[in-house]
């Protein structure tokens, strides 16, 4: 049989107001305490692929068909905006790089994202290296998209498709 603790009841006091922990703001925040998300940031974006390198897979064996050794992508994103892109955690209002590795009907593989490393000044430029799967396993065409997004809010490409990179892998 298991005991539990009886639970604490909140106490007021002679003058209505309520309990310590009731009243602590880091567990019911005030309204003006409440952090409002980030404004959706202006979607203007470049995305240039600078090049792809596969390296060769020492696997030899007998699953050699089926061994997955990753390619790795370079690209270059350029700030278009007037707004400057923060380095940040992901999270709401963080603006990542993303990217998708669809097969030849357009079903996700695989899909990640980067956060930016560093702040992106408007008109500035960063390269970001990223992994991608490869190998014969990978049965037919697969297409990578890779696009910015600002969590919360909207991909980049959402309105604009020359906002996205895409490519055969």
């Amino acid at each position: 049989m298991i005991f539990l603790p009886p639970l604490e009841e909140v106490r007021h006091n002679e003058e209505g107001a309520g309990s310590a922990a009731e009243n602590d703001p880091a567990i019911h925040p005030k309204p003006s305490s409440i952090v409002a998300l980030p404004k959706p940031c202006e979607h203007a974006s470049k995305v240039e692929l600078i090049k792809t390198t596969e390296a060769e897979d020492p696997y030899r064996g007998i699953f050699r068909p089926f061994h997955r050794f990753p390619k790795t992508v370079f690209v270059r994103v350029t700030n278009m905006s007037t707004q400057l892109w923060a380095a940040s955690l992901p999270g709401d209002g963080a603006v990542s790089l993303a990217y998708q590795v669809l097969n030849g009907r357009r079903r996700v593989l695989q899909e990640d994202r980067l956060v930016l490393y560093k702040n992106v000044e408007p008109g500035e430029s960063i390269d970001i290296e990223f992994r991608i799967p490869s190998g014969s396993w990978l049965a037919g065409k697969q297409t990578v998209r890779v696009a910015l997004i600002q969590d919360g809010d909207a991909w980049f490409d959402r309105d604009d498709p020359s906002q996205r990179l895409e490519f055969e892998n």
